[in-house]
C-alpha cells in the first residue's frame, strides 16, 4: 500500500487567505468570534479600515511571526522531526480503521503552519495552528495529531464522493466528519501512536450528548461504541459502518442544527470560560433501536 508523504511548507499568501476565510465564513460565524477573541487588535483595526482588510491581515501576520520568530522556528523544526519519525506509522493505522488505500498517484499532504487559532484544511493541505505552542499556556495538539484528524476528513470526503453521496448536506457532513475523527483516533494502535488518552473531538462536540439506553453520553462516545460494536463484533466494513452512522446523523439533523445555532451565538462566551449555553447539553433523543450497545 502506498503511504503518502506529509511535508511542511510555509506559505504567507495561503495563510492570509485562511484568515480572510475565517473572518467571513457564512456557515461557521463562530470562527470570526474565535479570531476576534484571540486577536482583538487585528479585528479592531479592520473595523476602522475595512477597505484595507487584506493588507492589515498580511501586516499583522508578518509582525506576529517576527515577534515570535525563534519560537516558531523551533516548533516547525520539532514538527518536522515528529512527522519523519511517526507519520508513516500513524497513516497505516488510520488506513486500517477506515479500510482505505491511497492511489499510487496520490500527491501527498502539505502542512502549512499558520498563526490562526484553528486548523482548517483544503484539498491535501492542512493549516497547522502554531498558537498553542507559541502561547505555551496549555499542551497543544501537535502536528501529527492535527494531520491525522484532518486527513481522516479528506479520506471520508473521498469515500463519500466515490459512493455518489451528493445528497449528504454540508451540515450533516460537518458533524459526521468531526464525530468520526474522534471515533477513529480513539482506536488502537492509532490512539497509542498519537499519545491519546481520551479524545472527544472538537470543542463544539464536548457538551453535545445523547442517550445510550438510559445513560447520558457524549455524542462522540456514543458513536465510538457503535463503531466498535459494528467493526469488532459484527465484522462490518467501514463503508457499512459509515452508512449506519450517516443515517443516524441525518435522522437528528434538526437537533444538530439547533446545537450549531447555539454554538454560533454563544461561542464567544464559551471561549471566555463561562457556562455552556442553556440547553446545549440537553441529550438528543435518537430514533428507536439506535442504541449503540
Amino acid at each position: 500500500m502506498k503511504i503518502p508523504s506529509i511535508i511542511i511548507k510555509e506559505d504567507l499568501d495561503q495563510e492570509v487567505r485562511q484568515f480572510l476565510r475565517g473572518l467571513h465564513h457564512e456557515q461557521f460565524p463562530w470562527l470570526k468570534n474565535l479570531i476576534s477573541f484571540t486577536f482583538p487588535e487585528l479585528v479592531q483595526s479592520i473595523k476602522k479600515s475595512p477597505d484595507r482588510e487584506e493588507q492589515l491581515v498580511r501586516s499583522f501576520i508578518i509582525g506576529y511571526r517576527k515577534k515570535h520568530e525563534e519560537k516558531i522556528k523551533q516548533i516547525i523544526k520539532e514538527s518536522k522531526l515528529l512527522l519523519d519519525s511517526k507519520s508513516e506509522e500513524a497513516l497505516i493505522s488510520l488506513a486500517n480503521v477506515m479500510d482505505y488505500a491511497w492511489p499510487e498517484n496520490h500527491p501527498g499532504y502539505i502542512i502549512i503552519p499558520v498563526i490562526l487559532p484553528h486548523s482548517p484544511y483544503g484539498e491535501n493541505i492542512i493549516y497547522f495552528s502554531l498558537l498553542g505552542s507559541v502561547f505555551g499556556n496549555k499542551k497543544p495538539h501537535d502536528v501529527l495529531f492535527i494531520s491525522i484528524h484532518e486527513i481522516s476528513h479528506m479520506i471520508l470526503h473521498t469515500i463519500l464522493k466515490e459512493d455518489h453521496a451528493e445528497q449528504f448536506a454540508s451540515l450533516n457532513f460537518h458533524y459526521l466528519k468531526e464525530i468520526l475523527a474522534a471515533v477513529l483516533m480513539n482506536q488502537k494502535p492509532l490512539k497509542d501512536t498519537l499519545g491519546i488518552k481520551e479524545y472527544f473531538g472538537n470543542d463544539n462536540l464536548h457538551e453535545i450528548y445523547t442517550l445510550d439506553g438510559d445513560e447520558k453520553v457524549r455524542i462522540s462516545v456514543f458513536f465510538q461504541r457503535l463503531y466498535e460494536k459494528l467493526k469488532y463484533e459484527k465484522k462490518k466494513s467501514f463503508k457499512e459502518i459509515l452508512s449506519e452512522m450517516s443515517q443516524i446523523i441525518v435522522s437528528i439533523k434538526d437537533e444538530l442544527k439547533e446545537k450549531k445555532e447555539l454554538w454560533n451565538k454563544y461561542s464567544r462566551k464559551t471561549l471566555n470560560g463561562t457556562i455552556v449555553p442553556e440547553g446545549y447539553d440537553k441529550p438528543i433523543k435518537l430514533p428507536e433501536n439506535q442504541n449503540a450497545i
